[in-house]
């Protein structure tokens, strides 16, 4: 039985820390030192609660049913992201944006839009205030990226070295090791000749159209928000430009299996990106019951979620979705259905799965 009344004291206090900010992060002359200020208070908040938090995690319990939002930044309110993450496990947790995003401002780089960077800042921080303020009994904000803290080298080192082995894996002829694959490969060009063809449609950056254009025009786009690859290329060459942009996706699938199987979180995927790498990386988990069971979870979840992205909530209020959401398990009884087909969702179509979750949900999200 999860315990949340120490976690809730903890979001109310978070959401007075960060509201005092809302102006300091909006104002355009706020300095670095300013905002460095800011992300240093953040952590001495989390720091001081690490304790209660990690009590918290540790107790939580796969038959829980807790989920995380994975592989995205904040809910999304304005456009009815928590809507989307309601149906995935009877209590939700989000990363702490704050903390998230602490990562491009800790050095100076002429390679980073800090503009682009700022407004997201913003934009992110915003749209936890309005969580906190409108929905704190249905989510929790907690910092996940920093739970590993105390073996952080230990973590990072293992997900690069996974990141890496599943990169090579991608090509006909595979190189051992980083530094030989550095030695290699001095462009784009050269590298996506040697990608294996059954995997290149695979090497999704930013969504699914990026199988009719090129490996540099993909990771053109995916940088373009927040990094220039001209800049990039004034400081390293083309094979550590690639192993930056593919490895992040890789890291980050396998920081999600690893934060999912060691609290025993279903991670809420909306990403069609993050997704994708989830299904090429699932292989090596498929023997672990528990992963297996979380991921059907998220499997479910986000084919939910391309169902109903478009739907007009404002037909039901969230009090009301969210009673018929926890009432009817929507998840839960997908799962006791589709055993009828096969031993896990992984065995059905995609098109079977969506047909039982909309008989689920007919009655309260009419076509």
């Amino acid at each position: 039985m999860i315990e949340l009344k120490p976690v809730i004291k903890i979001q109310k206090e978070y959401l007075d820390l960060i509201s005092k900010y809302v102006d300091c992060l909006t104002n355009e002359e706020t300095t670095n030192n300013e905002l460095a200020y800011f992300f240093e208070e953040v952590s001495l908040f989390w720091r001081r609660k690490h304790e209660i938090i990690d009590f918290f995690l540790k107790k939580i319990r796969t038959d829980d049913k807790c989920s995380f939002l994975a592989g995205a930044m904040y809910i999304d309110l304005k456009n009815d992201g928590h809507y989307e993450f309601t149906p995935c496990g009877q209590y939700r947790i989000f990363a702490d944006p704050v903390s998230k995003m602490r990562t491009f401002f800790l050095t100076e780089s002429s390679a980073i839009k800090q503009k682009r960077v700022r407004d997201y800042l913003v934009k992110v921080v915003n749209d936890c205030i309005n969580v906190l303020s409108e929905y704190l009994n249905y989510f929790i904000v907690l910092p996940l990226d920093d739970i590993f803290s105390e073996d952080q080298e230990d973590r990072m080192a293992f997900l690069k070295k996974s990141s890496y082995s599943f990169i090579s894996s991608l090509f006909v002829n595979p190189c051992a090791t980083e530094e030989e694959f550095l030695d290699k490969y001095h462009s784009l060009k050269e590298i996506e000749q040697d990608i294996r063809a059954d995997l290149l449609d695979k090497l999704i950056l930013n969504d699914k159209s990026d199988i009719s254009i090129s490996l540099q025009e993909r990771i053109e786009k995916n940088l373009n928000d927040t990094l220039s690859l001209d800049v990039l290329r004034q400081r390293m060459g083309d094979a550590k430009i690639f192993l930056m942009a593919i490895g992040q996706f890789f890291m980050q699938i396998m920081d999600i299996i690893l934060i999912a199987i060691s609290y025993k979180l279903i991670p809420f995927v909306r990403s069609d990106v993050v997704f994708n790498y989830l299904l090429i990386t699932y292989p090596m988990i498929s023997e672990d019951k528990v992963a297996v069971t979380l991921l059907e979870q998220t499997t479910i979840a986000y084919i939910f979620q391309k169902m109903y992205g478009n739907y007009d909530f404002s037909s039901i209020t969230f009090l009301d979705y969210y009673s018929h959401v926890s009432e009817n398990r929507i998840i839960d009884s997908v799962i006791e259905k589709s055993r009828n087909k096969g031993d896990s969702i992984f065995d059905l179509q995609i098109s079977e799965i969506a047909s039982l979750i909309e008989q689920e949900c007919s009655s309260f999200l009419p076509a």
